[in-house]
């Protein structure tokens, strides 16, 4: 497995033609989708968390690895580090997918991220990014873990993301920050997992002491 590293502090970046035009070549399904993320990644700044489901193979698979940190907000059309990872790939299927995944999991925070991909055909199989956030808002200031997923499928990529993040209250304050309309789903094994608004996702809310522990769960394809 070969390592290569790429750590740049993006504090402004221009677009670039060549941006303009891989974001226009995206279906008007995915630009919604990017909005609605957005939206949630802003939310989770205020006070709860959104993520997606994760697929399990991936160690089985050669990767290459690239990694990069930045400071956001980032526009979802802009040189972002996924940008950057899936051009240095040579991945095309996943190519709008995977900054959208992207710029909905780190949406509103610093961050530094990881990105694994197979290195003899990147665009055949599934490629992963782990990234580490910090968010430092009136509201909402913690450190955060995520991981997105996307793979291509026979009529195009779908993508996961799963993200963690700690609040320094009760889950059961938590549960009133959640969008309006979400909906206590099940209880797995003694932990609350809720159906967030507006088919957003899911979330897992994990009691530690006077913490919860918020995993939040969904998918996208485009």
């Amino acid at each position: 497995m070969t390592k290569q590293s790429i750590n740049d502090r993006i504090l402004s970046r221009s677009q670039s033609k060549s941006d303009e035009e891989a974001s226009a070549g995206a279906s008007s399904q995915l630009v919604r989708r990017i909005t609605l993320f957005c939206s949630i990644g802003a939310f989770l700044a205020a006070g709860a968390a959104l993520a997606f489901q994760i697929s399990s193979h991936i160690g089985a698979l050669l990767f290459t690895e690239a990694t990069a940190q930045a400071q956001a907000p980032e526009s979802a059309k802009g040189d972002t580090p996924f940008h950057k990872h899936v051009s240095q790939a040579g991945i095309s299927t996943c190519a709008n997918l995977v900054p959208v995944l992207g710029q909905a999991l780190t949406f509103g925070s610093t961050y530094a991220v990881n990105t694994q991909w197979n290195k003899t055909s990147p665009d055949a199989h599934s490629v992963q990014a782990v990234a580490g956030m910090s968010y430092d808002t009136p509201e909402y200031k913690e450190k955060a873990a995520g991981v997105i997923v996307a793979s291509p499928t026979g009529e195009g990529c779908e993508g996961t993301f799963v993200r963690v993040a700690p609040f320094q209250k009760p889950c059961q304050e938590v549960v009133a920050t959640l969008p309006q309309g979400s909906t206590l789903a099940e209880t797995l094994s003694g932990t609350p997992y809720y159906n967030l608004a507006n088919n957003s996702g899911q979330a897992l809310l994990i009691s530690s002491g006077n913490s919860c522990v918020v995993v939040s769960v969904g998918s996208l394809a485009g």
